[in-house]
């Protein structure tokens, strides 16, 4: 049988439409020991989920990149652009759905970029470039034994490296160390779960050289060619078929390889004259190590790197704590020792290296764990805080400890059971994940709040607490859960936003959906409950000490309350007297928004602090290697000079197959070195206590971070510091750039400010960069300007006389391979391999150093003719020095230079359109040279514009579902006034801290969009329930809005409280979402303000409309339909019984001359004259 169910003064009460959804609230209350392990196992789930659930800094997003790489050693950046990467580009120019195609060719390598659409089946697509690939191969001037083949590689925004170790080993020298990490500890690391590669970077690597003597070669009649083909001949492991027998079979093999290196002189390699000449005669084998090109410096001092490079689905955290042990550390150590549980360190598998290995020990130079714990660990801090200070409002306003335990209680409870959801929508720990549930509490609470409203007011009608939470829960169920579906609509445009940023924004937005559909929940079934069991009836009701206390400390809060009442109902009075002078005023707000948006300034992501620095430094092309390492130990001394620099680890010059990740934007070379700079915390900079503190009192630390000093330096001030004294220091720099880790997030970006300038020609292009470069510096704003290469690389070019050279037999292509393997080396096509474990290497066949120095050794080069005589180069070939490029850059086909840079105190977009605009009114550009914004500039752009159109999605959905609902163009149209009215709340804030409109800030808007309107669906709900119970439009506007004014406002300043600390002090990496709560916090203010004035005066406005149109056309009128009220059925001509029963509620409490209420919300009408 259903049960029925009373209005305030105890008459029967029908409610139509969500007949499931009614059950849950008589179901907790009725039975609530079923519904408590359901609420339990869903917390419980959510946190087991929670620890099971991988933590990465950001959403991992599939790349839609496809890179091509060639190494060709010694082989100029023109070259390798010519035969190699235009060949590749053209051929690429067929494939569907590509967006864009960029190549690098530096010297020995070029790299092709091809950019596909975010979500297109990148499987296909990559098997498609393999493909064209192979079938050109032919096409390409591979030589077999020094060009590697192509490597094609699906780029991972995620696939860098999230671990640097510095090792050493006592009794090593840098060979032996080398030789150790690259074959022992690299094979055991990448055993690891979740390791995709461990990567050696610096040390000496070992090398079997053979130095050839030029003369003594030239006096056997031999060439460089002879000689390697007499070592590949010789140094061969082969099958030699098979012996069978009727007993056996037997394996024959001719293994000829060496595995002695010494061993090797004694390869006859030619007779000449009847006899036979060894390898000793014109050469010496060493075992030694290869030309440095490379150098690892951790704090200054020389290290052996190796860099750990995670799977994409792996966690970080897992990854790290297998490979270095972990430790508990802040909150959770003190926890743990609280509980009585174990708090030692746990061991990682270099733990049980250094026992293994005698003489080994590392240094952790650089590790994203932590970066990721600071992060996740703030993030929880400002949860925390949100929390606190929620519980605070909510205290303020309800002033009993009973109500507002209960509605404190959904907050953790939902949250936990959010992290459910997890594993099914693809979601992960990380920053964004944990902002967006940051960014939801405020939100969490309205629910509950206006439910204990209600139930507090059916308890003072005379009901038990079991009586009044069925009926309350009832009659607040249909506004309840369209306001939530209000709020998860607004937001579901969102998660199908693109890009990097885009996954960022989903990252926030499914835990926001999770939260609320667990609140909502929670509300209807844990809230309820509660109230029940824990509420006292009317007549048994007595005030505890608490409460008492509360009300005696709370009282000047209370008077507040009440004259804030009592003032709004004297301004909604008069606003309804004036409603064009408030229309107009509502107007001049969005007009003086619309003159400040366009100061504001534009960015893409706003500037981040996160502790964290990477950095490049470039030597002038041509700087040998040494000089380049000198000039880098310079830098390293001004960046450890700093106070707030912790851990600087620097790579050094390149190798020829460092890393299986690459950036896109090409590779470093010996002139260049790669910056990890680690800082103190924004909270150590600026807290001389802090550390102390948490020490001796953690929990509380960890809540409220005290801050002594605030006169430390933050990222930027640093940064800039050090590259101005650099550059003004240091001479030999070309150009040297620190930026906070994080800073691009997406991968058509090497620097927040980019401006693109193509053209046909290379030699051009360099004269017009160089110029763009001197606009960039002296436009405002931008700092740390540089120019993506520069046409300084020295070069000698051979001019051949072909005349000569066909008279003696010689092809352009014989000169060139035979100085080649003279200066640069060449490798053989057989390994060496001197024991079991050591990963193979060529031998490297050229000149003895001392014939390979300057240009007379250059015309020295001794080539073989046809007939096996031999002349020197200078014989066949003139040398003239000339200047080329370092790398050759190109977008969609045509050569392309960029000017890069960092801005400060001005928007991305003002930057960028600085340098754009600079350019072309202070540059000339040739016909055919064009200059435009790339990167950053254009990736923000296109989130705007996603953003935008999501944000206009979702109010068309929110209109829709009102309209279905409320069945009135009147009130659906008065409620979506409050969309606008946010915007000159958060355009005002923006303003007055300094920040910019960015698409972080539109999605936060999407937030308030949702959440402000519930501000009008409470009041017009309440409204047109007083005027079905006959009131007049303008009495039950003023009687309405002024009963619900307290759940209103309780419900904004919850929200605006969750979002106070990481608007004024964000801790580390949480700087980013300042805008965010900047923008939400002015919204909030401005749309709760003016939407309690201009909601009521639009929809008095359209009704007095819709009156009109009704006498014009003739229409027939029709009863008040209410948000609610077509789901509910009474008696007294149609009018609910629950709105007779609260009118005569409030005619009884004005008949008694208004008595104060007893217990409930602060703020309920009292006995106070009100004007009509």
């Amino acid at each position: 049988m259903e049960r029925q169910f009373l209005s305030e003064d105890g008459k029967p009460v029908t409610y139509r439409g969500m007949a499931w959804l009614r059950k849950l609230p008589i179901l907790a209350i009725e039975k609530p020991m079923l519904m408590i392990p359901v609420i339990l196992l869903m917390v419980i789930g959510g946190i087991m989920t929670y620890g099971q659930t991988a933590r990465e800094l950001q959403p991992y997003l599939e790349n839609p990149t496809v890179g091509i790489i060639i190494t060709y050693p010694g082989v100029a950046a023109e070259d390798m652009e010519a035969y190699f990467a235009r060949p590749i580009e053209q051929k690429m120019t067929v494939l569907d759905e590509m967006t864009f195609i960029r190549s690098n060719s530096q010297e020995g390598r070029t790299e092709v970029i091809v950019g596909f659409d975010y979500y297109s089946d990148m499987n296909k697509h990559k098997v498609e470039v393999q493909t064209l690939l192979s079938n050109m191969l032919n096409e390409l001037p591979f030589d077999k034994d020094n060009t590697s083949n192509p490597w094609v590689v699906q780029v991972a925004n995620d696939n860098v490296p999230i671990l640097d170790l510095n090792i050493k080993r006592k009794g090593y020298d840098e060979v032996r160390l080398r030789e150790f990490v690259e074959n022992t500890l690299r094979d055991r690391l990448e055993a690891v779960s979740g390791v995709q590669s461990a990567i050696p970077f610096g040390g000496k690597r070992r090398l079997i050289l053979v130095e050839v003597d030029r003369d003594k070669l030239a006096a056997y009649s031999l060439g460089l060619m002879d000689l390697k083909k007499a070592l590949e001949e010789q140094h061969i492991s082969r099958a030699a078929g098979k012996l069978r027998t009727p007993e056996r079979d037997i394996l024959v093999r001719a293994d000829e390889r060496f595995r002695d290196p010494t061993k090797l002189n004694a390869i006859p390699i030619a007779t000449v004259n009847h006899q036979v000449v060894y390898l000793r005669d014109v050469a010496a084998v060493k075992d030694t190590f290869s030309e440095v090109t490379s150098a690892y410096h951790f704090n200054g001092s020389p290290g052996q790197l190796i860099q750990i490079v995670k799977q994409p689905e792996a966690s970080d955290y897992d990854v790290i704590d297998d490979i270095i042990g972990s430790q508990d550390t802040g909150i959770l150590k003190s926890v743990k020792a609280f509980m009585g549980l174990p708090t030692d360190p746990r061991p990682g598998l270099m733990d049980e290296f250094v026992k293994e290995f005698p003489g080994l020990t590392f240094e952790v130079a650089y590790n994203r764990k932590a970066f990721l714990e600071t992060i996740i660990a703030n993030a929880w801090h400002e949860m925390m805080l949100a929390f606190i200070m929620t519980g605070i409002v909510v205290l303020i306003f309800i002033q009993t400890i009973t109500p507002t335990f209960i509605v404190l209680v959904t907050l953790p409870a939902a949250v936990a059971a959010s992290f459910v959801f997890f594993p099914l929508a693809g979601q992960t720990i990380n920053t964004p994940t944990l902002m967006g549930i940051t960014f939801v509490i405020g939100r969490l609470v309205d629910d509950s709040v206006v439910l204990i409203e209600v139930i507090n007011r059916h308890l003072k009608s005379g009901k038990t607490p079991k009586d009044a939470a069925l009926d309350g829960s009832q009659e607040i169920l249909l506004p309840n859960i369209l306001s939530a579906l209000t709020f998860m609509i607004a937001l579901t445009p969102n998660l199908v936003l693109q890009g990097t940023m885009g996954a960022g924004f989903r990252g926030m937005t499914w835990p926001m959906i999770f939260a609320m559909v667990f609140s909502a929940f929670l509300s209807l079934t844990l809230n309820p409950m509660m109230a029940a069991y824990l509420y006292k009836s009317q007549q048994d009701r007595k005030a505890s000490i608490v409460d008492r206390i509360l009300k005696i400390l709370l009282l000047p809060f209370a008077k507040l309350i009440e004259g804030t009442v009592w003032l709004y109902r004297h301004v909604l009075a008069l606003a309804l007297d004036h409603r064009l002078i408030v229309i107009a005023l509502a107007m001049s707000s969005m007009f003086i928004a619309y003159k400040i948006w366009p100061t504001l300034g534009w960015e893409g992501m706003p500037l981040q602090d996160t502790a964290q620095a990477v950095g490049e430094i470039e030597a002038w092309p041509g700087t040998s290697f040494q000089e380049t390492e000198a000039l880098v130990s310079r830098v390293e001394k001004i960046l450890l000079q700093q106070p707030e620099i912790q851990l600087v680890s620097t790579q050094i010059g390149t190798e020829p197959a460092f890393g299986t990740y690459f950036s896109g934007f090409g590779v470093r070379t010996v002139n260049k070195a790669f910056f990890k700079i680690t800082m103190s915390n924004v909270e150590e900079r600026v807290c001389q206590f802090y550390n102390r503190w948490a020490d001796d009192f953690s929990l509380l630390s960890y809540l409220f971070k005290p801050c002594a000093d605030l006169s430390g330096r933050d990222i930027w001030q640093i940064m800039d510091g050090v590259q101005a004294e650099a550059l003004s220091t240091v001479p030999g720099i070309r150009s040297f750039w620190l930026m906070e880790m994080g800073a691009t997030p997406v991968n058509t970006a090497r620097a927040p400010v980019e401006a693109v300038i193509k053209g046909p020609d290379l030699e051009e292009l360099a004269k017009i960069g160089k110029e763009g470069l001197a606009v960039a510096q002296r436009t405002p704003g931008i700092v740390q300007p540089f120019t993506s290469w520069s046409m300084t690389m020295p070069q000698y070019h051979l001019n051949i006389d072909r005349v000569r050279a066909k008279e003696l037999g010689l092809a352009v292509p014989q000169i060139a391979i035979q100085a080649y393997y003279a200066l640069n080396g060449g490798m053989t096509s057989e390994f060496f391999k001197p024991e079991e474990g050591y990963r193979h290497r060529r031998l490297l066949i050229r000149y003895q150093p001392d014939q390979r120095l300057t240009m007379d050794d250059l015309e020295q080069v001794m080539l073989k003719l046809p007939d096996g005589g031999q002349i020197p180069l200078k014989e066949v070939a003139t040398i003239e020095r000339k200047d080329g490029t370092d790398l050759v850059y190109k977008e969609d086909l045509q050569y392309a230079m960029s000017v890069l840079a960092q801005y400060r105190g001005v928007g991305l977009r003002m930057a960028t359109a600085g340098v754009i605009m600079g350019i072309k009114t202070s540059v000339t550009l040739p016909k055919g040279y064009t200059v435009q914004p790339k990167g950053l500039m254009l990736d923000m752009m296109d989130n705007l514009y996603r953003l935008y159109s999501a944000l206009a999605f979702a109010i068309f959905l929110l209109l829709f579902m009102l309209l279905l609902q409320t069945q009135s163009w009147v009130a659906t149209m008065a409620i979506m006034v409050d969309a606008p009215l946010q915007v000159f709340g958060a355009i005002f804030f923006l303003y007055w801290r300094g920040m910019y409109w960015s698409p972080p800030v539109v999605w936060g808007l999407t937030i308030a969009t949702a959440a402000v309107m519930a501000t009008g669906i409470y009041l017009l709900d309440k409204v047109e329930q007083e005027r079905a119970e006959g009131k007049s439009i303008r009495d039950a506007i003023i009687s309405g809005g002024t009963i619900r004014l307290i759940p209103v406002l309780m419900t904004a300043i919850t929200f605006v409280a969750a979002f106070i600390p990481p608007m004024f002090a964000p801790p580390t990496g949480m700087d980013r979402f300042r805008p965010i709560a900047t923008a939400l916090i002015g919204a909030i203010i401005s749309s709760t303000a003016l939407s309690l004035i201009m909601v009521p005066v639009t929809y008095s406005l359209l009704d007095d409309a819709k009156e009109y149109l009704r006498k014009v056309f003739g229409s027939r009128p029709g009863p008040a339909k209410g948000v609610a009220m077509a789901q509910m059925e009474g008696d007294g001509d149609g009018i609910p019984s629950h709105y007779l029963a609260e009118a005569a509620l409030l005619g009884e409490t004005a008949a008694n001359g208004g008595s104060e209420t007893q217990g409930g919300s602060v703020g309920e009408p009292t006995g106070k004259e009100y004007p009509p």
